[in-house]
């Protein structure tokens, strides 16, 4: 998530994210859930975002419904808001977990 111009930053030094990822991150999780709904209102209309983001060092990440079925990811800097829309991902095909 890091290196030139990524969502975590880029390499001369001009981003919000502190060197520091592990540092109390200014975003809470309900500003990561509106921040995830507003980009999505303006670049994917009837898409809706979850509400339950995955807390990562310095980002949260969510998936999003459109048509009620999972349309794909997105994650939000935890220190300066900016949305990345997971694009590598392709088609949703489903979602397990193991314990």
């Amino acid at each position: 998530m890091g290196g030139n111009n990524s969502m975590m930053g880029n390499c001369d030094g001009n981003n919000a994210t502190p060197p520091n990822v592990s540092a109390e991150m200014t975003v809470n999780t309900e500003q990561a859930i509106e921040f995830a709904q507003k980009y999505l209102d303006a670049n994917i209309p009837g898409a809706t975002a979850a509400t339950d983001p995955t807390k990562f060092y310095g980002y949260y990440t969510l998936d999003f419904e459109k048509n009620g079925k999972i349309a794909g990811m997105l994650s939000i800097n935890g220190y300066s808001g900016q949305v990345f829309l997971h694009t590598w991902h392709g088609t949703f095909l489903e979602e397990s977990e193991t314990q």
